[in-house]
């Protein structure tokens, strides 16, 4: 470091020097480029701390030799690596001595293949690294040589050049003795570098082989392999492999499908997960009620566990040939018998459940002893002519259990049958490579369909449960939040599990090599409109964001009901307003993201809000000036959501004030939508706009010659004797005027709610025609009275 601070900086500081020399002369011809000087070298009394440093970083190049070079563990990881590689190959070349092979067995060994040509990858890597560094480092000291020679060329003109002779020659031989080392390694590094290559070349042979069988496998899909089971060479074939009798996938199944670290950590994840699930059904049974549908699924903790364990354990894996999955196959099937067995009710569903369970063991046998082409056909068209007619049994009494009503099981219980009839038709005329493809898909399909029923089950009751427990119970805002919350938490499990099953279902029927490549497909679509790429995923996450928006809406609104809709000091017209502009706040904001992650840029929506300008001047105008009616009602609050009002000669009560129209319900329960510019362009009679009391006026007429003293003595005794009349302002009766047939007069009272008019009314009516009565004084009718005049002559 000290040789380039005294040797290269300096020559680099002359250089910049010259730059800036050339920059500041004036414009004209350029003059010839002055030599640039030498960097100055260090002088004689700089020998021995030079020579000193040099050692002591040759002895750190050497430790950096040592770790770049050093075998270690990765001699031991790509030995590790090519053993894989050769079982891998040999389990490819055993593919096609085995017969047919189905989907699964050729897309493991390619995921088996791949993940070793990954981690050859990694090595590869690392190599390259050391061997960059090595490089690094043997540039470095070459240039360290030439200028240390350069230094030592310049100082043998030197007097004391004798004292420091033999100071740089040892250096010289340190820094040359330390590039044959670094030089001597580099033949190792490339070679790890060539055998993993090798390695890479070789994985990559064996992936396009793979390629090659999986696209002949589609191709056998279409093609009879096999003579048809009524032709004298099926016979001759099933004879023979009578005699050879078969053997287990051995090969095929210790060079593939070994199982790993994963998957043992996998198992051990399950076993926990069963043990909690455990624990927490007998939690969650003590909070069911008798008559909770719930509670014969809990009732039996234990199998719903094991169920659940073995489905995370199996779930991550395909199914192919061998010990290990035929183990895993057994497992899955107790597990579904058992869980059937337990919950399910009706004696022909669980044989449904027991059939499909059956066809599962019986299809992983037959993988895991590599049966002979002619015994597997054989044996599955015995299952499917035997499964068959039980299966149409289960059909039957479903509909009849139904009563003609299409259910889910119905529907399940028809594919079945379907599935069957055409696995035993493909079998029968020699499409062996089509039945094989169609029992693993039809299995697979009606297993997830029996597990992701069971899963909404499980989830939809255990989230009733936890909602209607004590502890939820005990707190306001869970126990009004609780069946909304369970309605919707349950449609999104519902619409989660769907998703799942669909890309899943595409694996099942190898449409696609995995459900996450049938979601990077499906997500991938899309289109371009207007200058923008819209892609499903990007769709897919406006949609979210904005069910989102709505969500948290929902939320904040339902807390500021609970936090402020029992307070009576609180406006409920405010908490309304408030709620209401909360709402189109949060759905504005919601929308402005939705778009965004849609793929629009926001600053087209200014010429989107200018095009919609115009529209409003045509054919929204009325739209707008509702919508704008609606903004102005909910900041200027002239009518309040509970208020009583009169428009356009209807009274009611308002009940709702929307961003186009308001809701009014008069008594009669009734309800008038009102256009929101009605009630701010026409008049409108607020009965409780600033006070909740209200003037009542009843009308009443007295004979012609009654007391009327005594008349407004009585009607205000009636009025102050009424519980729901205001004692201030008091009641007042006056008469008012000569009618035809009676003295009119007045009854006038103040109630404290104007909501209670009607039914005040009525009782006040009733109690002053009782006293009228009491008291004597007539309430006269109008009357007509007719006189009969006869004629003059008639008289005489």
């Amino acid at each position: 470091m000290k040789l380039l601070r005294h040797g290269l900086l300096p020559g680099l500081a002359l250089v910049a020097a010259g730059a800036l020399a050339g920059q500041e002369s004036s414009p004209g011809p350029a003059a010839p480029a002055a030599p640039v000087p030498e960097p100055a070298l260090p002088s004689v009394l700089e020998v021995v701390p030079q020579v000193l440093a040099l050692e002591q970083e040759a002895r750190v190049a050497r430790q950096q030799l040592g770790r770049v070079t050093g075998a270690g563990s990765f001699e031991a990881e790509a030995a590790e690596v090519e053993e894989r590689l050769g079982e891998l190959r040999r389990g490819l070349e055993a593919l096609p001595r085995r017969g047919p092979s189905s989907g699964d067995e050729i897309l493991l060994l390619r995921r088996r293949i791949d993940e070793q040509r990954t981690e050859v990858e990694s090595l590869l890597e690392q190599v390259s690294s050391r061997a960059a560094s090595l490089g690094e480092m043997i540039e470095r000291w070459r240039e360290r040589k030439e200028r240390f020679a350069g230094w030592q060329d310049r100082l043998a003109s030197d007097p004391a050049y004798p004292s420091i002779q033999g100071r740089l020659t040892a250096g010289r031989r340190h820094i040359g003795e330390l590039l044959g080392d670094l030089e001597r390694a580099v033949p190792a590094l490339v070679g790890r570098q060539q055998h993993l290559r090798d390695l890479m070349l070789d994985a990559d042979d064996m992936l396009l082989e793979v390629r090659r069988l999986r696209s002949e496998w589609r191709r056998s899909l279409l093609r009879a392999g096999e003579p048809a089971m009524w032709q004298p060479a099926f016979g001759q074939s099933l004879a023979a492999a009578s005699r050879d009798g078969f053997a287990p996938a051995g090969a095929f199944a210790a060079e593939v499908g070994r199982p790993t670290l994963g998957e043992g950590l996998r198992w051990l994840l399950a076993l926990v997960l069963g043990v909690t699930v455990a624990w927490g059904l007998r939690r969650f049974h003590s909070w069911a009620a008798p008559e909770d549908p719930a509670r014969r699924l809990l009732a039996h903790p234990g199998a719903v566990a094991f169920f659940l364990s073995v489905i995370t354990a199996v779930s991550a894996r395909p199914f192919g040939p061998g010990w290990p999955d035929l183990l895993r196959a057994v497992l899955l099937a107790a597990a579904i018998s058992l869980l059937a067995a337990s919950i399910q009710r009706g004696w022909h569903r669980r044989l449904a459940v027991y059939l499909l369970a059956a066809g599962l063991l019986a299809q992983a046998s037959l993988e895991a002893f590599a049966v002979a082409a002619p015994l597997y056909r054989l044996v599955v068209l015995g299952f499917a002519v035997l499964a068959l007619p039980l299966v149409l049994v289960v059909v039957r009494k479903e509909v009849r259990r139904s009563e003609g009503r299409r259910t889910p099981f119905l529907a399940v219980a028809r594919l079945g049958a379907v599935g069957l009839a055409s696995l035993a038709v493909a079998e029968l005329v020699g499409y062996h490579a089509l039945g094989r493809w169609l029992w693993k898909s039809l299995l697979g399909t009606l297993i997830l369909i029996f597990v992701a029923h069971f899963l909404v089950r499980l989830v939809a009751s255990l989230l009733r449960l936890a909602l209607a427990s004590p502890a939820a119970q005990s707190r306001p805002l869970l126990a009004s939040l609780g069946p909304e919350l369970e309605r919707r938490a349950t449609r999104a499990v519902k619409v989660l599990v769907v998703v799942l099953g669909l890309l899943t279902l595409a694996d099942f029927w190898d449409l696609v090599d995995s459900p996450l490549q049938a979601w990077e497909r499906a997500t991938s679509f899309g289109f371009t409109a207007g200058g923008s790429r819209f892609t499903l995923a990007n769709l897919l996450l406006a949609a979210g964001v904005l069910y989102a928006a709505l969500l948290v809406s929902w939320l904040l609104r339902t807390t500021l009901e609970e936090a402020v809709g029992k307070r009576g000091d609180f406006d409920p017209g405010a908490r309304e307003s408030a709620k209401t502009l909360l709402h189109y706040g949060l759905i504005t904001i919601g929308f402005l993201l939705a778009l965004s992650f849609a793929g629009v840029d926001l600053r087209n929506v200014t010429i989107l809000a200018g095009a919609l300008g115009v529209g409003l001047g045509f054919g929204l105008q009325n739209i707008f000036n509702n919508f704008v009616s609606g903004m102005i009602l909910l900041f200027e609050r002239p009518v309040r959501q509970g208020d009583l009002v009169e428009v356009g000669g209807d009274l009611g009560t308002v009940r709702r004030i929307g961003l186009r129209s308001t809701v009014l319900e008069t008594v009669d329960r009734s309800e008038i939508v009102v256009p929101n510019s009605q009630l701010i362009s026409e008049k409108v009679t607020n009965w409780t706009l600033s006070s909740r009391s209200a003037r009542l006026v009843i009308p009443v007429g007295v004979a012609y010659g009654t007391d009327l003293g005594r008349v407004r003595e009585v009607l205000e005794e009636v009025a102050v004797a009424h519980p729901g009349v205001l004692a201030d302002p008091p009641p007042v009766a006056v008469p008012l005027s000569f009618g035809d047939s009676a003295i009119q007069c007045e009854l006038r009272v103040w109630v404290a709610n104007a909501d209670d008019r009607p039914r005040l009314l009525g009782a006040l009516i009733e109690r002053v025609g009782q006293r009228f009565a009491e008291e004597g004084i007539a309430i006269p009718f109008p009357q007509v009275d007719v006189h009969l005049v006869r004629d003059a002559e008639e008289k005489t």
